[in-house]
Formats: structure tokens, C-alpha cells, sequence
């Protein structure tokens, strides 16, 4: 879980985490049937870097910057990769029911935009435009709104029920490939719902699902075909808390059902690893 779908921490709280993702994406669909295509695949390796700190006891700002690359095969001679630093996402979140011991229960919204650092220009070799699904960035400025609710369970509450949703408006780009028009991505929405158990000071484990739907990508305002769907993922997830300062986490993602817009490449499964680092208002004021 990225600090995007964490809830708000408290005034003078520092959260740093480093996760590298890989994604493979080689499973050949149509609507819900899955083809057979032995040759094509793709690949995706993510590095994000995540900055949330806690303004006050209610607002938090969190920050999210990538690295990206892609990697696609689509023949035995025909290879393609792009790298490069992602769009850039600031969020403000806000506590409107705050945690505590005896309701166990914490409700949160927020609000920020997607910035466009990453490259939307993309060529290969030859100088021919590459898909829009192989860019780094969107090349635009998106708007994006954020919940998350979450209740405890048990004397000690080391059950927690959680629910949070991400719906990204999306704007259009003049930077595209060809030069010629305005390339506008779907708007996508977000959504996940699980349990998280703490087994003990230290160790933490999760099972939730992850739905999430796009709309078709738009080019001068016309859909393209093969892009928008709607997805399922079983996501499983444990925790290492190694002290007070530094904390691990890993993550996955398992296709449970998919309905994409006309026949695309998707993702047959993901890997997250996460290091993260917290320091406290507390351990700050005493100079650790």
C-alpha cells in the first residue's frame, strides 16, 4: 500500500519509503478471454519515492515521484524500452473522524493533482511515435480526490477492516508523439477493500481486493480502441516493523477478472517490495 492510500499521520510525523515494483504484463486479452500469444510480452519495473508528512493532528501532505521502465517484445527480433521519471503526484489529506483507542475507527479525504514531469514525446530508433502506454508521463495535469476509512477490531485492535478509493480526473496533453493533436488519458478510479492483522510488535499481514476501471484514452477528442477496461486483483501483503525507525513491506497482485475495451496486453502479476522510514515529532524533539 503507497502512502497515497495511507491514512493522514500525526503533526511532525516524517514518513519516507523507497518500493521498487515489477509488473508483468504478457497475458493477451480480449473483453474477458484470455488469448494464446507465446511471442509478445512486457515488462514494467517501478521505482517510486514517497514523502508524506503530518502538517497538523488533521492535514497531511504526501508527495510521490517515479522511475520508470518498460520493456516490450512484440517479435523475436522486435524489442522496445523506454525508462524515464514519472508524472509526479501531491495530495493533502485531511482526518475528518481522527483514530482512537476506544472507537478504533478513522475516516479520511483528500484532494491534490498529478504534475506532468514525465516524457510524453517518446520516439524509437527509427523516429516512429511510440504507443502511449510505453511513456513515462501523460504530458498533462490531472486532478485527483482520495478516501479511506478504516475500524478496528478486538481488545487490542489488531484486526482492522479498510476500505479507500483514488479517482483521477484526467487532462489533455499538446505534447504528444506525433505533434499534431491533444492526447487525453481515461479517467481511471481506484478502489480496495480488506483486512490487515497485527500478529504481533512486529509483524503485520493483509489480504484485500483492488478494483479499478479506466475509460477509453481519447486523441482530438475521438476514443481509441484497446485502451479502458475494468479490473479485479487479489492483493496479499506482510509487514516488518525492524524498529521504531525503519519498517519493510511486501505486496502482490493476482488477476482475478478483467474486462478490457477491445484486446490489450495485461497484467498477469505484480511484486512490490517497500523500505520505509518514520521519524516521530517525539524521537525529533529528542534529537534521534
Amino acid at each position: 500500500m503507497s502512502s497515497i492510500e495511507q491514512a493522514p499521520s500525526q503533526a511532525g510525523n516524517l514518513y519516507l519509503g523507497l518500493t521498487y515494483e515489477y509488473s508483468s504484463v504478457s497475458d493477451f486479452v480480449t473483453g474477458t478471454h484470455e488469448l494464446n500469444d507465446n511471442v509478445r510480452s512486457q515488462r514494467i519495473h517501478s521505482g517510486l519515492l514517497e514523502v508524506s508528512y503530518g502538517l497538523t493532528n488533521r492535514f497531511t501532505l504526501t508527495g510521490v515521484v517515479s522511475l520508470l521502465q518498460q520493456e516490450r517484445r512484440t517479435s523475436a527480433n522486435d524489442f522496445l524500452r523506454t525508462r524515464g521519471i514519472g508524472d509526479a503526484v501531491l495530495l493533502v489529506k485531511y482526518s475528518l473522524l481522527p483514530y482512537n483507542v476506544f472507537s478504533k475507527r478513522q475516516v479520511s479525504i483528500g484532494g491534490g493533482v498529478k504534475a506532468p514531469l514525465g516524457d510524453a514525446q517518446l520516439t524509437s530508433d527509427g523516429g516512429i511515435p511510440v504507443s502511449p502506454d510505453l511513456w513515462p508521463g501523460t504530458g498533462a495535469w490531472d486532478g485527483i480526490i482520495w478516501g479511506a476509512v478504516s475500524q478496528g477490531f478486538g481488545s487490542a485492535g489488531k484486526w482492522n477492516l479498510y476500505a479507500n478509493a483514488t479517482y483521477r480526473f484526467t487532462g489533455a496533453s499538446d505534447r504528444t508523439s506525433a505533434g499534431d493533436g491533444r492526447y487525453r488519458f481515461g479517467n481511471e478510479f481506484v478502489g480496495s477493500l480488506g483486512v490487515s492483522r497485527l500478529h504481533n510488535d512486529w509483524l503485520g499481514y493483509r489480504l484485500g481486493l483492488r478494483y479499478r476501471s479506466s475509460t477509453p484514452d481519447e486523441f482530438n477528442g475521438v476514443a481509441q480502441p484497446n485502451f479502458g477496461g475494468k479490473w479485479l486483483n487479489l492483493v496479499p501483503g506482510v509487514s516488518v516493523k525492524a524498529s521504531d525507525l525503519w519498517s519493510f513491506r511486501a505486496s502482490g497482485q493476482i488477476p482475478l477478472y478483467r474486462d478490457v475495451k477491445g484486446t490489450q496486453y495485461t497484467t498477469t502479476y505484480s511484486i512490490a517490495l517497500t523500505i520505509g522510514y518514520t521519524l516521530s515529532r517525539a524521537r525529533s524533539a529528542l534529537g534521534f
